[in-house]
């Protein structure tokens, strides 16, 4: 704003994240399933209505959505590592800007968390790891909670309705056409499904990526 550089201008940083998390999410699919995968997630992304909306406005969503792509990236990199490197550095210095850029971001720290429990891989380098994110992230923790600042005044509360209806929105479903009120069961099945096949065989993830692509798509 202090420059002075139009709409254009105040909308080119949202722009510039949105492509870091394109690329982002591109290496982390490359590492895990290669590069044809990687080639296609970067695409099923970019062209994502949801995600192309929000790349041009003039606010922080394509900057989370950067932040949540390379933590996971580096997580991703750093999940093979039994001590403290690169990887688990830059791990733990995007999950507190993501925090410090949404305090929902909290909840993707916690689920890498959980996902180290569930496949015994915590270790004392992971320790130290989430103890300084956790340390580095409380102070704003703590300020939302005493200031009670962390609800808008201009928002009602959601509901579990509203969490459904929203989640349905971001996936295609529209209330004015009846039969898409099938896309939201749908897809939870199909998440349901490929996540199962994903933790009981290696061997599924090829389909598993092709499954939530196309869902996605």
């Amino acid at each position: 704003l202090s420059l002075d550089g139009g709409d254009g201008w105040l909308r080119t940083l949202s722009v510039v994240f949105a492509l870091g998390a394109v690329v982002m999410t591109a290496l982390f699919v490359r590492d895990v399933l290669g590069n044809v995968w990687g080639l296609v997630s970067a695409v099923v992304l970019g062209l994502n209505p949801f995600f192309f909306w929000y790349a041009r406005e003039a606010r922080a969503y394509s900057m989370v959505i950067f932040m949540a792509a390379a933590a996971i990236f580096f997580f991703g990199r750093a999940s093979a590592s039994s001590r403290i490197d690169r990887w688990m550095v830059l791990y733990g210095l995007f999950a507190v800007l993501g925090v410090y850029t949404q305090l929902l971001f909290v909840f993707l720290v916690a689920s890498h968390a959980a996902t180290l429990a569930v496949n015994r891989r915590i270790t004392r380098s992971w320790v130290i790891v989430h103890t300084a994110i956790l340390a580095l992230v409380s102070p704003l923790v703590l300020y939302v909670l005493a200031s009670g600042r962390g609800h808008p005044d201009w928002l009602d509360r959601p509901t579990v309705g509203d969490l459904v209806e929203f989640g349905g929105t971001a996936i295609g479903y529209d209330r004015t056409q009846p039969w898409t009120h099938l896309v939201v069961p749908l897809t939870c099945a199909v998440l349901l499904v490929v996540g199962v096949a994903a933790i009981a065989e290696e061997a599924y993830r090829p389909v598993v990526a092709g499954a939530l692509i196309a869902t996605i798509g």
